[in-house]
């Protein structure tokens, strides 16, 4: 994303206090001209520079940096043909993590809207909105919110309730399958184990002795293909989760800032000595 098609006559403006910087990239067109007026008519918005697409777009933000990074739809579109969205935005937010990304464009999917929104993009505009919801979404996302156009918005609560039916019976699905790898007494035993409870406790509980609760734990140590009690609590996690690989996911999203820069992760993997 490149070639600088306008500095815009207002750049210096952008230094007065607490103005909030725009970096547009978009092809050149008719309606680009009109909405980078409707934002600069705002008393709190300057569109410092407007680009065109290309590879150098990083390089040129860092060298003015603004407060919030708007691009067209068509531009990303073009993108994810050539890439996936996890990493689309991590040359401008690696160096610039507070920055805040808003798509632009006419009917934008629902699909689209949810790809986009986990790969760092917090807004969403529809260039057919009026003026004021033009200005009033990039206040929001500039305040650390999020903006969705209305009917990309309702889709996405629609599908939300349609997926947590799914998700929910998912977990039943895979609860069901687990407890019938277990004896009835391995599954008092790990109901107590996720409790939290001691050996000691367990059997005072459940009125067995503590060498038949750890007969019952060595026998779900094999099932599980673990070696100790919490290594067991979460590989049960991980048998009923819904998402794949959910503790390494946990466990990425925890050190994210390390492991973009190469570093160790503060927290060790729990599983890798099994």
């Amino acid at each position: 994303m490149g070639n600088i098609v306008h500095t815009l006559s207002n750049i210096s403006s952008a230094t007065k206090i607490d103005r909030i910087k725009i970096h547009l990239i978009a092809n050149q067109a008719i309606y680009v001209d009109g909405l980078i007026r409707v934002i600069s008519d705002h008393d709190n918005h300057d569109v410092v520079t407007c680009m065109q697409p290309s590879d150098s777009c990083a390089e040129q933000f860092a060298k003015n940096p603004s407060d919030i990074l708007l691009i067209e739809q068509a531009v990303i579109e073009e993108q994810l043909k050539q890439f996936s969205a996890k990493g689309l935005f991590s040359n401008f937010l690696d160096k610039f993590p507070d920055l805040k990304i808003i798509i632009f464009g006419h009917d934008i999917p629902e699909p689209f809207v949810r790809t986009l929104v986990v790969s760092g993009v917090r807004g969403f505009i529809d260039t057919s909105s009026t003026h004021e919801v033009l200005n009033a979404a990039i206040d929001e996302v500039y305040n650390g919110g999020y903006w969705v156009g209305r009917k990309a918005l309702n889709q996405l609560i629609q599908n939300t309730v349609e997926m947590e039916s799914i998700v929910e019976q998912g977990i039943r699905n895979k609860i069901e399958s687990v407890r019938d790898t277990l004896t009835r007494r391995e599954v008092e035993v790990l109901r107590c184990v996720l409790d939290g409870m001691a050996t000691k406790n367990i059997a005072h509980e459940l009125c067995i002795s503590e060498q038949s609760v750890k007969l019952y734990l060595g026998r779900m140590f094999k099932k599980f293909e673990v070696s100790n009690r919490s290594q067991l609590i979460l590989m049960a996690f991980q048998r009923v989760c819904p998402a794949n690989n959910m503790i390494q996911l946990f466990r990425r999203s925890l050190d994210k800032r390390r492991l973009r820069h190469g570093e160790s992760p503060l927290i060790e993997d729990p599983l890798s000595e099994m």
